[in-house]
């Protein structure tokens, strides 16, 4: 029967290292935007009782998910001062998951309003043969977008933005604007007109305690592919990219023609997601289609249109 010599020495070289997954800096984000306390109560901690604590978190499932995770001891603090004890470990780890514990229920409620503040459904099938539109209409806290066809058979895309001091609050105004730039589509009512009623609507059932920051309307004709805009600050919510020449077009003020081998975006968040979108574009070569399908990716859970030639 074969034995084991436990005296040889060990062959290190055989040994895997399983390095533990890290939270990348999109995440980093995330925590500092929904726990911006935590850094300061992990130095206080430490300062207090002498033990390093960190918040071990796990790497969210998207951008914008509810981060999740826990808070943990990790290592006596280099900064105990020499002959001096760190507070007693036991009640230090019971100190830590009472703090925990309200961690948990805050991300527990952030989640919820998460949830309870946006309402987003994948846009259907445009009713012309030569246009695609992708993406996601409805509601996301402020940020709306919505499309729909004139009584003029005149494509009409459209986004807002709706800012304020609660998110509650500026879900429900958000819900306003983007109902009234659905009826506005609906009756024709002129760009400038959708315009001007989507800033009134805003405030009307929230004291005025939320209002419009920019709007974008933009229509456009399914046959020759010319648009005319109109909105508060509605380059924020457009942009305008020519997937063939890799470059992010000068959108016209008021009106253009949309062109093969260009794509759309509107949304609020188009304006914001310059550079990630001209990142985009440095990779490999891609059709209309190809970019689009990117872009819904890139812009996941937030309300946006976007639209290009067949």
């Amino acid at each position: 029967m074969p034995t084991t010599d436990t005296n040889q020495p060990t062959d290190f070289s055989q040994l895997s290292v399983f390095p533990l997954p890290s939270v990348d800096s999109a995440a980093t984000e995330q925590i500092e935007t929904q726990l911006p306390f935590i850094q300061t109560l992990c130095e206080k901690f430490e300062a207090a009782t002498g033990w390093e604590v960190d918040f071990q978190a796990k790497r969210p499932q998207a951008e914008t998910a509810t981060v999740k995770g826990q808070l943990e001891i990790t290592d006596m603090s280099a900064n105990v001062p020499a002959g001096k004890p760190a507070a007693h470990r036991e009640r230090c780890d019971q100190l830590v998951d009472v703090i925990d514990q309200m961690i948990s229920i805050i991300q527990d409620d952030h989640e919820a309003l998460q949830q309870g503040t946006a309402r987003l459904c994948d846009v259907v099938a445009i009713p012309f043969d030569w246009w695609n539109l992708r993406g996601a209409a409805g509601i996301r806290r402020g940020e709306v977008a919505g499309w729909g066809i004139t009584a003029q058979e005149k494509i009409r895309l459209y986004s807002a933005s709706v800012k304020g001091d609660c998110p509650v609050t500026n879900m429900l105004a958000g819900a306003s604007v983007l109902a009234n730039l659905d009826a506005c589509t609906e009756v024709g009512a002129s760009l400038d007109q959708t315009a001007k009623l989507a800033r009134r609507a805003a405030g009307k059932y929230t004291e005025n305690k939320s209002e419009v920051e920019s709007s974008a309307c933009i229509e456009i004709d399914p046959i020759i592919g010319s648009y005319t805009t109109s909105g508060l600050s509605a380059r924020e919510g457009m942009l305008l990219v020519d997937v063939q020449a890799k470059t992010v077009v000068d959108l016209p003020e008021k009106c253009g023609t949309l062109m093969a081998g260009e794509v759309l975006v509107v949304g609020d968040c188009a304006a914001e997601r310059l550079k990630q979108i001209g990142d985009l574009l440095d990779g490999e070569e891609m059709t209309s289609e190809g970019f689009a399908t990117r872009v819904t990716k890139l812009f996941s859970g937030q309300p946006h249109l976007v639209i290009f030639r067949r």
